[in-house]
């Protein structure tokens, strides 16, 4: 892949006491899709207030050969984890695991060329086989994990993942002593029927839900919650 796009910048500073100047905090927002990815990072935004959140995408300069590349590996995993992410254009595509880990390692380096010492994954994937000294690497499923298990150590812990591929990954991830886990696909890329019957599926069931993918928003968490009429976590808020 080639060097990721300039992202868009915050204000360049701020004032601290006597009006001395305060430099802004950079963080690169990676998706593993391409970007942007507002209906991610706008939340993002109002909680990392006074920070500088600049987007940058996996795919961004990606040609369709690139996709279809990607798309045929996802097909054949031969055991790896498989994720899913959207396009511009709407369209969304899997991919495995270790294409992202390469990708993202170079995406790493190249921020890191640039003067980012920070970057968050926008995606529910663990991806510390990508690290690069010298630039953080956040991971939204480290908060929201920590989180979770705060809120409901016991219960019914109801999870919503984008693909059913997912589904034996994300029961080892969120499998916990004397807590009962059920798991449903519902895609936050497809047709909001799914992503509703997912929910109907668990209504009456858990004592919270996770909705267990950057791509799901603040509007469909209010959908879900609706729907089963419990506590509904969503990563990235």
């Amino acid at each position: 892949q080639s060097t990721p796009p300039r992202g868009k910048s915050g204000s360049n500073g701020r004032y601290g006491v006597a009006g001395t100047r305060m430099k802004t905090m950079r963080i690169a927002a990676i998706t593993i899709g391409q970007s942007p990815r507002t209906e991610i990072t706008a939340p993002m935004r109002e909680i990392l207030r006074g920070a500088s959140l600049e987007e940058y995408g996996l795919l961004d300069d990606a040609t369709e050969a690139d996709l279809a590349r990607l798309g045929e590996a996802a097909l054949n995993p031969d055991g790896d984890n498989v994720y899913v992410t959207r396009l511009r254009d709407g369209r969304s595509i899997k991919m495995v695991k270790r294409d992202i880990v390469a990708m993202l390692q170079q995406t790493l380096c190249t921020l890191k060329g640039s003067g980012f010492s920070s970057a968050l994954i926008l995606c529910q994937g663990e991806y510390y086989a990508a690290a690069v000294p010298g630039i953080r690497l956040l991971h939204p499923m480290e908060l929201v994990r920590g989180v979770v298990d705060a809120f409901l150590p016991v219960g019914r812990l109801g999870v919503i993942v984008p693909i059913r591929a997912q589904e034996a990954l994300k029961k080892r991830e969120w499998e916990k002593e004397r807590r009962e886990l059920l798991i449903t696909t519902g895609s936050p890329y497809g047709d909001p029927v799914f992503l509703d019957r997912a929910a109907e599926s668990l209504r009456g069931r858990t004592d919270a839900v996770v909705l267990d993918c950057l791509g799901f928003t603040v509007a469909m968490r209010r959908r879900v919650a609706n729907i089963v009429a419990c506590p509904v976590f969503l990563p990235g808020t």
